[in-house]
């Protein structure tokens, strides 16, 4: 993963955290990766379709 793809990804990340405080949700693992699937699914961008995938991947994988 080059440094624009980790940054993309990084900011799905922490973009997902976010929402689940603003909605006083739990941060778990679980959470996050819903949150990231759900962005997913809702963006209508090909890139941060991208960016979401890859990062629920690595929350799911935890590496």
């Amino acid at each position: 993963m080059n440094d624009e793809e980790a940054g993309l990804v990084l900011n799905a990340i922490g973009m997902a955290v976010v929402d689940l405080v603003a909605s006083q949700a739990p941060i778990t693992k679980d959470n996050i990766v819903e949150r990231l699937e759900h962005n997913r699914r809702v963006t209508g961008n090909v890139i941060g379709k991208g960016a979401n995938r890859d990062a629920a991947e690595l929350v799911r994988k935890g590496q």
